[in-house]
């Protein structure tokens, strides 16, 4: 690897109907980075769209339903959440584009401001500035899965404390549908 090639990262794909038109969308409307576009006319073969801050996405157009692709997945049934550090501009880019807004911009309840947008081929797209726990909290000693509120209740040691600042015994919650993570302590949520 050179000091031009990328460190390893995540790239999610995607397959669209009208690929070069989602591809002008996503840049327009998002702000990713055209990098590399390989096609004849209409059909993209492959291509990379950079996210400024880091990694990006790869996207093609949808092959032929007769095909024997095991790679192939429907147009419009992408999801994702991207970190963005302006979420304010970024909504204001995204409603000027066209994009069709599912959340207008809000505070979560675990400390990040978010808003959730489709795009024309149906692709859903959340953007906030949750960056993720820090690397510490992965160091789960115990965990049980809470399935009423959709959640994974993990105990956690940091330095050897299970104790929060105000020396409060907590737990961290790891919400699937949300990414999210916070303390419950006597049954209150104090996300922080």
């Amino acid at each position: 690897m050179d000091s031009k090639t990328p460190a390893p990262q995540v790239w999610p794909t995607l397959w669209a109907r009208d690929a070069r038109a989602l591809i002008r969308f996503l840049v327009d409307a998002f702000g990713f980075e055209e990098t590399v576009v390989y096609g004849d006319g209409d059909n993209v073969h492959h291509a990379e769209l950079s996210w400024p801050p880091g990694g990006g996405i790869m996207l093609g157009s949808a092959r032929d339903s007769g095909t024997d692709d095991a790679w192939s997945v429907a147009p419009g049934g992408f999801t994702a959440y991207v970190v963005t550090d302006q979420p304010d501009a970024l909504f204001a880019r995204a409603t000027a584009a066209g994009a069709d807004v599912l959340a207008a911009l809000h505070e979560t309840d675990y400390g990040s401001r978010d808003f959730a947008v489709r795009d024309p081929e149906g692709n859903l797209w959340s953007f906030g500035t949750y960056r993720g726990a820090p690397p510490q909290l992965a160091r789960w000693a115990d965990y049980r899965v809470d399935t009423r509120r959709r959640a994974i209740i993990a105990d956690y040691d940091i330095g050897g404390d299970h104790r929060r600042d105000d020396g409060e015994r907590g737990e961290l919650r790891l919400h699937h549908r949300r990414r999210r993570f916070g303390w419950l302590c006597a049954g209150e949520p104090a996300f922080g």
